[in-house]
C-alpha cells in the first residue's frame, strides 16, 4: 500500500485498484468543487465588468453628445464674431451721430431755457412788476339813473 492511500476502504471498495481509483475521484470531487468556485467568482467579475462596460458605453455617448454641442457652440461663436466685427465697423459712425444728437438736444434745452428766463424773470422786471396784487381798474359807467 503506498503511503497516501488510507488504511480504511474509500466507499466500501476493498481491493487496491478499487481503493485507487475512489481517490483518484476524492480528489477530482474536490478540484471540481475548487473548479465551481472559481467559475462562480469568474461569473460575477464578469457581471462586474458587463456593468462597467455599459457605464463606459453610457459615458461614451455622453461625451459625443457634449462634443457634438462643442462643435455647434463653435460655429454659433463664428457667426457672432462676424456680428460683433460688423458691429464694431459701424461703431464710429454712431458714436459721430450721438454727438450730434446730444448736441441738438443740448442746443433745445439751451432755447427753452432762454425762453423760460426771458418769458418769467426778465419781462416781469422790465415792466416794473413788484410783489404788490395788481390793481382792478375803475369801471365807469355810462348808465344814467
Amino acid at each position: 500500500m503506498p503511503n497516501n492511500m488510507p488504511e480504511t476502504p474509500v466507499d466500501g471498495i476493498t481491493s487496491a485498484e478499487g481503493r485507487l481509483v475512489s481517490m483518484q475521484l476524492a480528489y477530482l470531487r474536490g478540484d471540481l468543487a475548487e473548479v465551481k468556485g472559481t467559475m462562480a467568482n469568474m461569473a460575477t467579475s464578469i457581471a462586474s465588468l458587463v456593468r462597467i462596460e455599459e457605464q463606459q458605453s453610457a459615458m461614451r455617448a455622453g461625451m459625443e453628445r457634449a462634443f457634438t454641442e462643442i462643435a455647434k457652440g463653435s460655429t454659433e461663436t463664428e457667426g457672432l464674431e462676424k456680428r460683433i466685427t460688423a458691429v464694431e465697423q459701424e461703431l464710429p459712425n454712431y458714436r459721430g451721430l450721438r454727438k450730434w444728437v446730444i448736441g441738438g438736444i443740448l442746443a433745445g434745452l439751451a432755447m427753452l431755457g432762454t425762453l423760460v428766463f426771458k418769458q418769467i424773470i426778465l419781462d416781469p422786471l422790465q415792466r416794473g412788476w413788484t410783489m404788490q396784487p395788481p390793481q382792478k381798474p375803475a369801471v365807469y359807467s355810462t348808465r344814467v339813473w
